[in-house]
């Protein structure tokens, strides 16, 4: 591997790290029961699907996205949900057979994140 790959390798497990320790925070909080209030703030769940769908086109080479959201402005932990989003888009992604669109729908407070892989077997 040349010096150039190692380095957006490197990056890249950074990255991933530093999402899993947010999500692994995040946890430990909701199993204390713990909700911190701080960092609410009034955010458009449609327009936070955008930015996250957007920012996850690359890993989406060949998985056209197929987005469709109504706005609406409340209070949320935008955090939590950018995070949570960013993991249904990632996991669509992995699971979804090349050149298969990822479909992305916001119908008021219910995001749908379709992909046309296998499914989960019935047995398990």
């Amino acid at each position: 591997m040349d010096l150039d790959e190692r380095r957006r390798l490197l990056s890249d497990v950074v990255e991933q790290i530093g999402e899993l320790t947010l999500l692994m925070n995040d946890l430990i909080d909701l199993a204390r029961g713990e909700e911190p209030s701080a960092d609410t703030e009034d955010l458009r769940l449609d327009l936070l699907v955008s930015e996250v769908a957007e920012r996850h086109a690359p890993a989406r080479a060949g998985h056209p996205a197929a987005a469709r959201a109504g706005a609406d402005d409340r209070r949320r932990r935008a955090r939590r949900l950018e995070r949570a989003v960013a993991n249904l888009l990632d996991n669509a992604v992995k699971y979804s057979p090349p050149d298969e669109p990822v479909e992305i729908e916001l119908a008021g407070e219910e995001l749908t994140v379709r992909d046309h892989g296998p499914g989960i077997s019935a047995e398990i």
